[in-house]
């Protein structure tokens, strides 16, 4: 894949650096200068972008950038130019914004897994930056798996495959019971929702075909050869959460992996 570069301007400018705060207060101030400075793009390098950017629709899409700027720097600029509105930046539900650490936790990341699946609509788009790697250790591979390539597959369990596209899961009521409840098929045309360990956790409750039909999907995606993407340094990532499962690489907490993620789209409530 050719990897599309940031345009050139907005690196003529002091990085930015900071946190995941930083770069929501900068998507929230339409008047903050570096969003100034996005509006100022040269036109040319506007095209290459814009076109770039059409091109992750419904798949995946890389960005280069001059590393010695930071991922911070360069997800705040991508992330401004694509002009999510101030009042969309939250931190609900995991947030539009936030530095993740790779291999902790329940390790759901290191799944297959689209991504706010609690959302009431999950997010469209889904932009990796690297933030730190240990010393030593070379930037392992975010995985994305087309859900073209899943329907295919699919397809030869007819009958599994309706189900997962017509029976609503409730995608709320064990993490979060507190929140108006709401259900939505795993395989939805539209927005789709699979994280694993949710499902199973459900399982109790679901009718006989539907824990078949979820066999079946595990066992499918189980088999189906990955798309490998490196976020690294001078690299940014950005995936279709609605035609894309996702995956983190099976690394240990050791290798202190962080990356910044933006959260394009999408609705919490």
């Amino acid at each position: 894949m050719t990897a599309i570069p940031l345009p050139a301007a907005w690196f003529d400018l002091e990085p930015l650096t900071g946190d995941d705060a930083t770069v929501r207060g900068l998507l929230r101030d339409p008047a903050h200068p570096l969003v100034e400075a996005v509006r100022r793009t040269p036109t040319q390098q506007g095209r290459e972008l814009a076109a770039g950017l059409r091109s992750a629709i419904g798949a995946h899409a890389e960005f280069t950038y001059p590393a010695e700027h930071g991922a911070v720097h360069a997800v705040a600029m991508l992330a401004a130019w694509i002009g999510p509105s101030p009042e969309s930046i939250h931190e609900d539900l995991g947030g539009t914004v936030t530095i993740v650490r790779s291999g902790l936790g329940h390790r759901d990341d290191q799944q297959w897994h689209t991504d706010s699946t609690p959302w009431w609509r999950p997010n469209a788009m889904t932009l990796l930056g690297h933030v730190h790697l240990g010393l030593g250790f070379d930037a392992p591979a975010t995985e994305l798996l087309p859900l073209v390539a899943v329907d295919e597959a699919m397809a030869a369990h007819p009958a599994a495959l309706q189900v997962l596209r017509s029976r609503p899961v409730p995608w709320r009521s064990k993490n979060f019971a507190d929140r108006k409840q709401f259900s939505a098929p795993i395989l939805s045309l539209d927005l789709p929702r699979w994280v694993g360990s949710v499902v199973a956790e459900l399982d109790d409750e679901f009718a006989p075909e539907m824990r078949d039909a979820v066999a079946v999907f595990r066992a499918t995606i189980a088999d189906l050869s990955p798309v490998q993407a490196v976020v690294e340094p001078g690299r940014l990532v950005m995936f279709d959460n609605r035609t894309n499962l996702h995956r983190g690489p099976h690394i240990e907490p050791t290798l202190d992996r962080r990356l910044i993620r933006i959260k394009l789209g999408g609705a919490p409530d």
